[in-house]
């Protein structure tokens, strides 16, 4: 079998909650109100605590390849696509990536709100180093894409999220086609008709040899369109492989009754 494109070996990520390992910086309107809450005998210190974002992860992906991850809110899927991208780093283990990454992991993400989006267009392609021509040669096609024409002069302060989710789809697909392209949720918002436009553009992109991670609650589109899928499950890898039987085993334990319910 050929070298995997992103090999992931025994990651695990830890957070520290408490007062005891409160954030390096706080701002000035959080400062205020911590030192007057210690004034008034409101404030009462919160224990340090360690919480497992993942534990022991480990899966390779090949070069071409869709993979979808599933699993409940607090699994650790945006966790592990942050670490994937290098957002942030494990706490253990390691993350081997061969090629460019490209990420779609929040919505509106990287848009200037003050700049129309004909604008933010022209920014992303700089930021991304590419030439002027080459940015106004795609251009067009990106908002013809997203369907945005009529609002490509309107600040995306005022964007709605599913308008921000096409653009930022729209700019990615079209001015930055990576080797590997990490998506979370950012279809989230877009009307089921985008959907199924953005899933068309992401099966080309695989054809032309892209790869795609992508983390979603649409266990549908995964059954459709990935070639394996991992359900993260409290931060471990439940099960990994066929996307309908583990997409299954999901939806199986989603009718469960929560462990928080259990032990109310």
């Amino acid at each position: 079998m050929s070298t995997p494109i992103i090999s992931v070996e025994n990651i695990a990520k830890r957070y520290r909650t408490g007062e005891h390992h409160r954030p390096m910086c706080r701002s000035i309107k959080e400062e205020v109100t911590h030192i007057l809450s210690r004034c008034c005998g409101r404030h009462v210190p919160q224990p340090s605590r360690e919480f497992w974002a993942l534990r022991d992860v480990s899966f390779d992906v090949q070069k071409g390849e869709i993979i979808g991850v599933i699993g409940r809110n607090g699994a650790g899927k945006s966790t592990l696509i942050r670490i994937l991208a290098g957002v942030t780093r494990p706490t253990a283990g390691q993350v081997t990536i061969q090629g460019t990454v490209g990420t779609l992991i929040g919505t509106g993400l990287g848009m200037h709100p003050e700049l129309n989006g004909r604008e933010n267009i022209v920014l992303s392609g700089g930021i991304m180093g590419l030439q002027k021509r080459e940015i106004e040669d795609r251009l067009e096609e990106i908002l013809a894409f997203s369907e945005l024409e009529s609002f490509a002069d309107t600040p995306v302060k005022y964007y709605s999220n599913g308008m921000h989710a096409r653009l930022s789809f729209s700019v990615s697909i079209y001015l930055n086609r990576p080797e590997i392209l990490l998506i979370d949720e950012v279809l989230a918002a877009g009307d089921i008709a985008f959907k199924q436009k953005c899933f068309t553009k992401l099966l080309e992109c695989v054809n032309e040899g892209t790869t795609i991670v992508l983390v979603t609650h649409a266990v549908d589109y995964v059954r459709q369109l990935a070639d394996r899928c991992i359900y993260l499950k409290n931060g471990e890898i439940n099960c990994i492989g066929d996307p309908a039987t583990v997409a299954g085993k999901y939806l199986q334990d989603a009718q469960k009754p929560s462990t928080i319910l259990q032990n109310a």
